[in-house]
């Protein structure tokens, strides 16, 4: 479990949902021993950002932008990809 995960959080600065999603997926990676690199992706930055995931914020991604869960964390599926990588 020594190898860093990347995941790509997509959000909006003004969206509660997005940093509360933020704050638990570090606790839940921290809490089961996962080294992760949560990168921010602001949706209004990249207009083909905001067509894509515009009403579905906040979605939580792998790199190549499957997506693990939206508007709230699903603990489980997210757990369930830490553990498969």
């Amino acid at each position: 479990m020594s190898e860093r995960i990347s995941l790509f959080l997509y959000g909006k600065e003004t969206c509660h949902l997005c940093h509360d999603m933020w704050a638990d997926v570090q606790l839940l990676a921290k809490k089961n021993g996962y080294a992760i690199d949560l990168i921010w992706q602001d949706i209004e930055d990249q207009p083909e950002l905001e067509v894509r995931y515009g009403l579905r914020i906040p979605v939580l991604t792998t790199p190549d932008e499957r997506v693990i869960c939206e508007g709230r964390l699903d603990a489980a599926v997210l757990l369930q990809h830490l553990q498969s990588t």
